[in-house]
């Protein structure tokens, strides 16, 4: 056994130290363009970066939710700072016959540190994390999708003289079919989770 793994190894230093070839970048003319034809890189740096960033989740969102899916979220998670701002796409899918009106809302669901501990969070300070609205009412159409951004705002503290830690905040958005909610238990539609990985 020990001669085959030592063949082995071998053959392996053999087949890295084989000469490799240089790729040689080939040669182009210089090429003199008239001022008249020059285009500037300069960019304008009064644009919003953020609208960039919710229409490319949005839209990724919308080429990923399939019908079966009934809501989901992109990206799942997100890696953020203190402070920081995002927005995650979320989507609902209509696979029924006919409009359908949805309600949904957002709850924070749980805090755990980067060891997957429980860590205190009062829930009315991590809501106002959500920059977005809390709940709406919305039409999704038959046979089609719904996309919209829920944004957050990372904040400064988890709890009253509690700063933020490093750690995962979840929140819920569950879904119900609207015409249901009146009731005491509502119909509910589908549920997804979202996660704020702060460090």
């Amino acid at each position: 056994m020990k001669r085959i793994i030592l063949s082995l190894m071998l053959l392996f230093l053999v087949a890295c130290s084989a000469q490799v070839e240089p790729i040689t970048e080939p040669v182009v003319d210089d090429v003199v363009v008239p001022p008249s034809e020059v285009v500037s890189d300069d960019v304008d740096d009064s644009s919003d970066d953020s609208n960039v960033e919710v229409n490319d989740n949005e839209a990724k969102l919308a080429d990923l939710i399939k019908a079966n899916d009934k809501s989901r979220v992109y990206p799942t998670s997100k890696k953020l700072d203190e402070m920081d701002v995002y927005s995650f796409a979320y989507g609902l899918s209509n696979n029924i016959n006919q409009d359908i009106e949805i309600k949904y809302e957002v709850e924070f669901l749980e805090a755990r540190d980067t060891y997957s501990n429980t860590i205190f969070a009062d829930d009315e300070i991590m809501m106002g994390w959500l920059v977005s609205k809390h709940s709406d009412i919305v039409t999704v159409p038959n046979n089609g999708n719904y996309v919209t951004s829920i944004q957050f705002a990372v904040g400064s503290i988890i709890a009253n003289d509690v700063d933020v830690k490093d750690g995962t905040y979840v929140y819920r958005i569950n879904s119900y079919v609207a015409d249901t909610f009146h009731r005491d238990e509502p119909e509910m539609f589908d549920r997804v989770d979202i996660a704020l990985r702060v460090e």
